[in-house]
């Protein structure tokens, strides 16, 4: 608990951690490497993906991804690649 004046804020890092992912989580979740990570997110390399979850930095060098975004990311893209497969 934080207590800022007569106000106390409570907040659990089980439920951050629940909401929001690392990258060793995000890429084992999406079956990535790094490599590929940094790619869809680098606007010079052809498999850039603009629609890609942008991450939130938590401190230092550290960033997070919300798991809403990221499954919906992944949903969509799964889902193109169907639409695409059944036009063959």
């Amino acid at each position: 608990p934080v207590k800022l004046g007569r106000i106390k804020f409570t907040y659990s890092v089980d439920k951050m951690e629940n909401n929001y992912l690392n990258l060793s989580e995000l890429l084992n979740f999406l079956n990535l490497k790094r490599a590929d990570l940094m790619r869809f997110t680098n606007k010079n390399d052809p498999l850039y993906d603009a629609s890609f979850p942008v991450s939130v930095p938590i401190g230092g060098k550290r960033n997070m991804w919300r798991r809403a975004d990221v499954e919906a990311w992944k949903f969509r893209r799964d889902m193109d690649a169907i639409e695409a497969a059944a036009r063959r």
